[in-house]
């Protein structure tokens, strides 16, 4: 029996084609996906090329300013607190994740002769209550007038 004719070099190229494709899938199959290297932050960009003009330099908090209105409002701690404009304000380090569903409300300042009260409020954007949002973190800072100047006053977490 002659079985040339079944064996032309389309046929061959089919089947070698066929068997590099399977062979392909096997091997992709078999193999772990890669893990993220240990060092990298989630929402944060791993090369210069994926940095962006829009926010602020790596590790600044992005300065925002209150929306009264939000819903949901309740308060958050504040990360870090430190005095600008000679005292005479501070500006108030907190994080928080992503606008619509994380706004900046208000910030609470009770001052008294030992200490200052600083408490962050936050809610989310009450005309956009259906936005799904992703669960990154962002740094974000609000400046806050006081009535005198800091001195010796300790600044407290209203939140804590």
């Amino acid at each position: 029996m002659n079985l040339t004719p079944l064996c032309d070099s389309r046929t061959r190229f089919r089947v070698a084609v066929l068997c590099g494709t399977a062979l392909a899938l096997v091997t992709a199959c078999g193999q772990r996906p890669a893990s993220p290297p240990s060092d990298i932050e989630p929402g944060r960009p791993t090369s210069s090329s994926a940095t962006t003009t829009a926010g602020p330099p790596s590790g600044a908090p992005r300065t925002v300013s209150p929306r009264p209105g939000q819903a949901n409002v309740h308060p958050i701690q504040w990360h870090q607190v430190e005095p600008v404009d000679g005292g005479s304000a501070l500006r108030v380090s907190f994080w928080s994740g992503i606008e619509p569903c994380h706004v900046l409300d208000h910030v609470d300042v009770r001052q008294g002769p030992a200490e200052v009260v600083v408490t962050v409020h936050q809610g989310h954007d009450p005309a956009r209550a259906d936005t799904a949002c992703v669960e990154i973190a962002e740094l974000r800072a609000a400046v806050v007038r006081l009535d005198a100047p800091l001195g010796a006053r300790r600044v407290v977490d209203g939140a804590a």
